[in-house]
């Protein structure tokens, strides 16, 4: 018996490949695949029958109404720990100079990043670390958990929960805005350390706000 799966991922991401030939080698799934963007329309999937979906760094919310005709398996692969639900996780992590981190498998719901934990696997973070290098180290942490959790669905037909919680509610836009901003300039460290927790080449970075102006941090820039 093959399980007809739907398979949302991230568009323009190199490690796409390797999850797609990971899953077929199961041969247990007949794969549909969609390659999605933050304000793509889900409503095609109303005309799927699906047994498995899988959401793997898809920047879309999947709705409730879907979500609920799913027959056997919903799950999302979340690039962070229980503690970072939502935006952001990269980011706390480091501004909280944590010393592990972990990637999550859950049950998607109907709000983001609050559905019952599978599994979660962790790794320690380096005092040197990035996001560069702390969102690398996760991709492959969660490649591996996505390789272990479907190997256990292809076994016993389903995934067991985990007795792991959400520990805060997921961090919306706003909250995850609020890091960026550069504060306390007499303290040095915590200026370095909010750089280092939030920027990222090619993104908009942490930024000092004078008199309604912002100025945003670019060491690209002052390179040239």
């Amino acid at each position: 018996m093959k399980f007809k799966t739907i398979l949302l991922l991230k568009k323009n991401k190199n490690h796409n490949s390797k999850i797609i030939n990971f899953l077929q080698s199961l041969k247990v799934f007949r794969i549909k695949k969609y390659y999605l963007q933050k304000n793509d329309n889900l409503k095609f999937l109303r005309k799927e029958n699906i047994d498995v979906l899988i959401s793997y760094l898809s920047p879309c919310i999947v709705p409730e109404k879907i979500l609920n005709e799913v027959k056997i398996l919903k799950i999302n692969f979340h690039p962070g720990p229980p503690l970072y639900p939502g935006l952001g996780c990269y980011n706390f992590a480091l501004l909280n100079k944590d010393k592990k981190y972990g990637v999550t498998a859950h049950e998607m719901t109907k709000k983001v990043d609050t559905g019952k934990i599978f599994k979660v696997k962790y790794f320690p973070i380096k005092t040197n670390e990035n996001v560069e290098t702390l969102i690398e180290k996760s991709y492959a942490q969660m490649f591996n958990l996505f390789k272990e959790t479907m190997v256990e669905f292809k076994r016993k037909k389903v995934i067991r929960y985990s007795r792991l919680r959400w520990l805060r509610k997921p961090c919306n836009r706003k909250e995850f805005e609020k890091i960026f901003e550069l504060k306390n300039f007499d303290n040095k460290k915590h200026i370095f350390n909010v750089i280092r927790s939030t920027y990222l080449k090619g993104f908009n970075g942490p930024y000092i706000d004078l008199y309604g102006n912002k100025f945003i941090y670019s060491p690209d820039e002052k390179k040239k």
